[in-house]
């Protein structure tokens, strides 16, 4: 008899172990040294995607997109892309910033709900210095948001997308992070938040942490496109143990979001990301592919026209590329 109650005893525990979603068995973030680990102290992998522009295709923000994301591609975090400077599209957020604040606040509340952690990014891009007049706003939305989300144990904060620009150096990316970062700990002190670095997030070995005023729970992002950035791995091999790098963004085609894939510098960078050992240090690197979208460009996973028809696992050869290595355990 007591051989069967610990057996029951046994099951109920694996069973209520594995009923979990993601964010209860890993609770808030934390960096210990420059890794990053669950609420407590165990690395932990966060693996996902970045939404396009969700003012550009706000057909693809829906609540059935980011559980397919869970259920069927294994995607543990959403990166929540609110786009200000593409002037492309008049719903950005420099003119239509209520209804980015409208799909930013639905991709928040459907994250948690579905167990996933979610990040969300003020997309510098074309305007790449963060402390520009079309980014004067980026105060008053972390205020917003972290006030907002200051209990929610998912979400993270990545404050500049990619800096970018011949002035546009770590010395002015720390002036607006120095800005912006006690703006976010304030109202969420425990907070995770994610800096972007010089040339588009590329150059982390022009990071210097120490002339930041607040680096608690802070990391610095990264971002590749394969078929682009193939010289760049050796530099991100090392600085992944000088600092807690994030690389929020990366593609398996050209730097242009289009253009030719290269499945295997993606699988390098994949594989480093992973599990990585240098001099005894032991890295491992959370990432989120461009782009869970419908677009006509070789960086997206799905087939043109696939959101508007609810089809959210038409896959393209990416999409099947970037589905193995989410699924890749």
């Amino acid at each position: 008899m007591k051989n069967n109650i610990l057996l029951l005893a046994l099951i109920l525990i694996h069973v209520s172990v594995f009923s979990q979603t993601f964010v209860e068995r890993n609770g808030r973030l934390q960096l210990k040294g420059r890794q990053l680990c669950n609420e407590y102290g165990i690395p932990v992998q966060l693996r996902g995607f970045n939404t396009y522009n969700i003012s550009f295709c706000p057909e693809c923000v829906k609540y059935e997109a980011l559980k397919s994301n869970r259920d069927f591609w294994g995607a543990n975090v959403i990166r929540i892309t609110v786009y200000v400077d593409d002037m492309t599209n008049k719903r950005n957020y420099y003119y239509d910033p209520e209804f980015n604040k409208g799909l930013t606040d639905s991709l928040v509340s459907w994250s948690e709900k579905l167990g996933i952690y979610c990040i969300i990014d003020w997309h510098v891009l074309r305007e790449g210095n963060p402390n520009s007049r079309i980014h004067a706003g980026a105060a008053d939305f972390f205020n917003e948001m972290s006030t907002k989300y200051r209990n929610k144990k998912h979400v993270i904060y990545e404050i500049c997308n990619e800096p970018n620009g011949d002035d546009v150096t770590w010395e002015v990316i720390a002036d607006y992070a120095n800005r912006i970062i006690p703006v976010i700990h304030k109202n969420a002190p425990g907070a995770l938040i994610i800096v972007g670095t010089p040339q588009w997030s590329q150059l982390l070995d022009k990071v210097n942490p120490a002339i930041l005023t607040d680096t608690y729970n802070v990391m610095y992002s990264f971002h590749f496109y394969a078929a682009s950035h193939a010289s760049l791995l050796p530099m991100f091999l090392r600085e992944i143990h000088r600092i807690p790098v994030f690389t929020s963004e990366w593609g398996a085609c050209e730097s242009s979001g289009n253009g030719n894939v290269n499945f295997n510098v993606s699988q390098s960078y994949i594989k480093a990301m992973k599990h990585h050992v240098l001099n005894g240090d032991t890295a491992i690197i959370s990432w989120c592919n461009f782009s869970y979208s419908d677009v006509d460009e070789t960086a997206s996973s799905l087939k043109p026209n696939s959101c508007t028809k609810g089809q959210w696992e038409n896959m393209t050869p990416t999409g099947f590329f970037i589905r193995d290595c989410l699924l890749d355990n």
